[in-house]
C-alpha cells in the first residue's frame, strides 16, 4: 500500500509547479515533502515536523523536556474544550488580563505571580489554577515552585514564598466521562503542610489532559513555573491548514495522503515500522467563499447606542489592544465561526481516496488532519496530503429540492417510516460553464426509477440508461450544457428509514474527465415549496424501529414436496445509526422457545431471512399447529421487538 501511494504521489507531483497552481482542468493541490513544507500552509498541535523533515507525526516527549513550555497557550476558560487548543486560567476575581496566568507556563523561572497573592491579612486558601493541555499527554512528573533567586524590598527571599499547602487534581481527558460537559478531577496529591520550595510530584506514567492546582494554606505565596514531564507519543495530534486560496471557484475530487505506522519498543527501545499499529488518521474539510472561516466583531458606541461591527483580523487585534475602533471606544466580542460564508466541518475521511463532500464550487478550502493512537508507544507519520480540484466548475451552483410526488406545495417532505414512497427530485443549474449527462442520487435503500423529465417546460424523456444499487440511483440522459441550460426532474420510489434523511445528489459528464459537482438545496422549481433535500418521517413513525414485517407463507408444510417448505421473513429497521443485535426466534403458544433461527448485527435497512422450516433446535419436526415468531433488536440504549403468527401443517 505504501508503495502505491509513493508511486501515485510521484506521478501527481510531476503535474505540479507549486501547490494550488492551475495547469489543466483537473489539477492537484498538495502539501508535504521538503518542497511544500507543512508549516508553510498551516499550524500544528502536538505535532512534530522536525524529526523527519518533510513529514509530520505526533510529538514524542523527551523525559527531560518541560512540555508546558513547548505549547502555544490560550488564556481563559474555554466555553467548550477544543481538541488541540491548550488553555490556562484561574479563579482570581481580578481577571485574566490583570493577572495573566500565562506567566506560570512560559518557561521563564525568573518571572512569577509576584505580589498577586501576598496581600496582608488575606487568606489564600482556595486560589485555583486550571490547565487544559488540549490533548492527553503521558505524564509522570509535575513540578511547581516560586522564583529561586532574588529578594523582595524587605529582604525576604522569593523562594521562601512557596505554597505551604496544596491539592493537585488531574483528569485524563475522556470526554465521555464528563459530567454536564466538565471534567471530573481525581486527586493526585494533597499536602497541607508543605515544606518544599520546589514541589516535585512523581507518579507512574499516565494520560493527563486537565490539571487543577488548588492552594490549601492561608499564607502568602507565589509561583514562577508549573512544569510537566513525561514520555511517549501524543495520543492525539492535529494539523490545521490555513484557508487555502485555490484562485477560482473549484469543484473538489478525492483526497489522499501517504502515511506509515510506527512503534517504539518500550521507553528506551528502537522505533520500528508497524503496519498493524492501533493508530488512525482522519481528515475533515470545509470550504468557503471568502478568505477566513472566522468572524471578528467589536461592540462600538456608548451604552444604549452600541452596535456590532464586523472587522478584519488586524482591526480586531488593534481594538483588543487599544480599546478603540476608528476613534470610538469599543469592546471586542469573542471570535466565532463564519457559518454564512463557510461550510461546517465535514464528516471525517478515514482512508485515502475518499470523495471530499464539502460545499462546492468554492474558492477557499481548509482541512484538519488528526492522528489518534491507542498507545503512547505507537504513532503514524504522514509524508504528504493532496486532493483533486477542477475549474471552472460545471455551474455556479446546482439547485435541487425533493418533494413527495403529488404534494409539491408542502413546506416539508413527511412520510411514513419504512413505507416505499414516490418522490420527485427537481434540479436546476445556475450559470452553466460546462455540462453534464448524468445525475446520481444517494438513497437509503434500493430505489425504483419511475420517470425522467427534462426541459423548460418539463417534458418526459427516455433515459439513455439507468443504474440502481443498494444506495444509489444513477440516471443517464442527453447532455445538458451551456447552450441548453434546462432543468430536470427525476421521479423514483424508495422507503425512508431515518428521520431527517438527506438525499444527496451530484451530476457528472461521462464524455469528459471533469470532476462531479454536488447539488445544493434550494429553489429548483417554482412549483415546489420544500427548497430542501431532507425528508422527515411522520411523528407516528418516530417510535417505530422494526416495521414492514412480512412473513410468507403464513402456513408452511415441510412435506419434502418443494412447496411451502419454509417461510421467509422480511422487515425494515428504522432510526438505528449504529448496529444492534437482531434475533429471530420461534415459540409455541405457551411461550416456550422452540428455535432461534437467526442472530446477527444489523443497522437501519431492509432485510430478509429464512424464518422457519418447522423444526426445533435439534432438527426435529414440530407438531402441527400455530406458533409465534418474534424478531427483537437490542441496542446499547433500548430493546425493540415485533411478533406474529405462523402455522405448521402436514
Amino acid at each position: 500500500m505504501e508503495s502505491f501511494f509513493k508511486k501515485a504521489l510521484l506521478f501527481l507531483f510531476a503535474m505540479l509547479v507549486i501547490p494550488g497552481e492551475v495547469s489543466s482542468k483537473v489539477t492537484i493541490w498538495s502539501v508535504g515533502g521538503t518542497k511544500h513544507p507543512w508549516t508553510a500552509v498551516g499550524a500544528m498541535s502536538s505535532m512534530d515536523d522536525v524529526t523527519f523533515p518533510g513529514a509530520i507525526q505526533p510529538k514524542e516527549t523527551d523525559p527531560e523536556e518541560n512540555i508546558a513550555a513547548t505549547l502555544n497557550w490560550k488564556v481563559g476558560r474555554p466555553k467548550t474544550y477544543e481538541e488541540g487548543v491548550p488553555c490556562i486560567w484561574h479563579n482570581d476575581p481580578y481577571g485574566l488580563e490583570e493577572r495573566n496566568p500565562i506567566i506560570l507556563v512560559d518557561g521563564d523561572a525568573t518571572t512569577s505571580t509576584g505580589q498577586w497573592y501576598k496581600e496582608t491579612g488575606v487568606s489564600q486558601v482556595g486560589r485555583t489554577f486550571y490547565i487544559d493541555l488540549g490533548t492527553p499527554y503521558s505524564l509522570s512528573r509535575i513540578v511547581f515552585y516560586p522564583r529561586q533567586e532574588g529578594k523582595d524590598e524587605e529582604g525576604r527571599a522569593y523562594k521562601d514564598d512557596y505554597p505551604k499547602g496544596y491539592e493537585l487534581f488531574v483528569n485524563d481527558g475522556d470526554m465521555e466521562k464528563f459530567v454536564e460537559g466538565q471534567p471530573v478531577y481525581r486527586m493526585l496529591r494533597s499536602n497541607r503542610r508543605n515544606r518544599d520550595a520546589i514541589v516535585d510530584i512523581r507518579f507512574s506514567l499516565r494520560p493527563i489532559r486537565f490539571i487543577k492546582l488548588r492552594i490549601a494554606a492561608p499564607q502568602p505565596f507565589e509561583i514562577a513555573e508549573i512544569e510537566l514531564y513525561g514520555k511517549g507519543f501524543a495520543t492525539t495530534a492535529t494539523y490545521l491548514s490555513n484557508p487555502v486560496d485555490l484562485g477560482n471557484k473549484s469543484n473538489f475530487g478525492k483526497l489522499y495522503w501517504s502515511a506509515t505506522k510506527w512503534r517504539r519498543l518500550g521507553p528506551e527501545g528502537d522505533l520500528v515500522p508497524e503496519p498493524e499499529a492501533s493508530v488512525s488518521i482522519k481528515v475533515e474539510t470545509k470550504s468557503g467563499t471568502d478568505d477566513t472561516p472566522l468572524v471578528y466583531r467589536v461592540l462600538v458606541g456608548a451604552p444604549g447606542q452600541q452596535e456590532i461591527v464586523v472587522v478584519d483580523e488586524a482591526a480586531y487585534n488593534k481594538a483588543k489592544k487599544t480599546g478603540y475602533y476608528k476613534g470610538k471606544k469599543c469592546e471586542v466580542l469573542p471570535v466565532v465561526e463564519d457559518r454564512e460564508n463557510w461550510s461546517l466541518w465535514s464528516r471525517p475521511l478515514s482512508a485515502p481516496g475518499q470523495q471530499i463532500t464539502s460545499a462546492a464550487p468554492r474558492r477557499y478550502f481548509q482541512f484538519r488532519l488528526i492522528i489518534q493512537s491507542q498507545s503512547i508507544w505507537e504513532m503514524a507519520r504522514v509524508d504528504s496530503l493532496w486532493f483533486q480540484k477542477c475549474t471552472p466548475p460545471v455551474a455556479d451552483s446546482l439547485l435541487a429540492e425533493i418533494s413527495v410526488s403529488g404534494n409539491p406545495t408542502a413546506e416539508a417532505s413527511v412520510v411514513k417510516g419504512g413505507a416505499r414512497t414516490s418522490f420527485t427530485y427537481d434540479l436546476r443549474p445556475v450559470n452553466l460553464h460546462t455540462g453534464f449527462n448524468a445525475v446520481e442520487i444517494t438513497t437509503p435503500t434500493e430505489a425504483g426509477f419511475e420517470k425522467l423529465e427534462i426541459g423548460d417546460p418539463l417534458q418526459e424523456e427516455t433515459p439513455d440508461s439507468i443504474s440502481v444499487t443498494a444506495d444509489k440511483l444513477t440516471v443517464y440522459f442527453p447532455r445538458i450544457d451551456k447552450a441548453n441550460p434546462v432543468p430536470l426532474r427525476l421521479q423514483f420510489n424508495v422507503p425512508v428509514l431515518a428521520f431527517g434523511t438527506i438525499f444527496y445528489g451530484k451530476v457528472f459528464d461521462t464524455q469528459s474527465e471533469d470532476l462531479p459537482q454536488f447539488v445544493v438545496p434550494g429553489d429548483a422549481n417554482d412549483g415546489v415549496s420544500t427548497n430542501s433535500l431532507k425528508v422527515l418521517i411522520s411523528e407516528k413513525s418516530l417510535g417505530e424501529v422494526i416495521t414492514s414485517v412480512s412473513a410468507l407463507p403464513k402456513v408452511i408444510s415441510p412435506n419434502e414436496d418443494g412447496i411451502n417448505e419454509h417461510a421467509d421473513i422480511s422487515y425494515t429497521i428504522l432510526q438505528l445509526t449504529d448496529k444492534g443485535r437482531v434475533k429471530i426466534a420461534i415459540f409455541d403458544l405457551g411461550g416456550v422457545l422452540v428455535k432461534t433461527t437467526y442472530e446477527g448485527q444489523e443497522t437501519k435497512g431492509r432485510y430478509r431471512h429464512i424464518l422457519w422450516d418447522g423444526t426445533d433446535s435439534e432438527g426435529r419436526l414440530m407438531p402441527p399447529g400455530a406458533y409465534i415468531y418474534r424478531i427483537s433488536i437490542d441496542t446499547a440504549e433500548d430493546s425493540f421487538s415485533k411478533s406474529g403468527m405462523i402455522s405448521l401443517v402436514y
